[in-house]
């Protein structure tokens, strides 16, 4: 696809965003470090789901699951409450998955993703409800398609928030909720969790509303071809002063010549 194309189709969704938002939902969780895991799944700490028209946030976390079952979390009944918080999750899910639009960063395979949640609850002996490929969008990849490849630098979440001042709280990167879910310390995971949600959610609306700042211009956003450019200046405040004017001249053109011919 070409630049332009790129961005038209990043466009659409962006706007079908902004006349649906009630069909959205913003989803991230947390979980134990990939590292040193010898082949096995990492263990789930924290998913939060953000409803994006109205804010409204589900959690699900160890420690509240934890709570709930009247269990302290130790590593020999881990399992037991992760499956709990798991079972939880894929309820929601199921409630949601036929008129839902799932938003999410770059969970996009059985590493970390959709398919890791299913993957680890079926080594946990559940029947996860699978959510279709057409239900997800990738918020960073569609802001690659909207704003071009090296629209803002890495690691990519950070370097927007700051861009954008937004200094969201309770933020931990990835090494930082490694750390944390070593320590055991599963309510720092849960608040970052929901934090980045929330965080996704006004890149988002800035996106919609074209106030998101990134390294791209407004001119090579939509690329260099004369597609691209033309629409670029379309859109400009400039653009539409001279395109009104070529319509006007155009429309008495074509009354004059009406009028001399009746």
């Amino acid at each position: 696809m070409s630049r332009y194309s790129d961005y038209k189709h990043a466009n659409e969704i962006l706007r079908s965003i902004e006349k649906n938002p009630e069909k959205y939902l913003i989803i991230h969780y947390s979980c134990e470090s990939f590292f040193n895991l010898k082949g096995k799944s990492p263990r789930i700490a924290s998913i939060s789901v953000r409803q994006y028209n109205n804010a409204q946030t589900n959690n699900f976390s160890i420690h509240q699951v934890a709570e709930q079952l009247n269990m302290t979390i130790t590593d020999e009944n881990y399992l037991k409450i992760e499956k709990k918080l798991l079972d939880d999750f894929f309820k929601f899910v199921e409630k949601k998955s036929d008129d839902k639009i799932w938003l999410h960063w770059n969970m996009r395979d059985s590493i970390f993703g959709f398919g890791a949640l299913e993957l680890r609850y079926k080594i946990l002996k559940g029947n996860p409800t699978i959510i279709d490929n057409d239900k997800k969008v990738d918020i960073g990849h569609l802001f690659k398609q909207y704003y071009g490849e090296g629209y803002i630098g890495d690691s990519h979440i950070k370097m927007l928030s700051e861009k954008n001042e937004f200094n969201p709280r309770n933020f931990l990167n990835g090494t930082q909720e490694a750390a944390a879910f070593k320590n055991k310390e599963y309510v720092k995971l849960s608040l970052s969790t929901s934090s980045k949600v929330n965080l996704f959610s006004s890149f988002i609306t800035y996106a919609v509303n074209n106030n998101l700042l990134t390294n791209t211009s407004k001119w090579k956003m939509r690329g260099t071809n004369i597609s691209g450019l033309y629409s670029t200046f379309e859109e400009s405040r400039f653009g539409k002063i001279v395109i009104g004017l070529i319509l006007m001249i155009i429309g008495g053109v074509i009354g004059a010549i009406i009028s001399n011919l009746i």
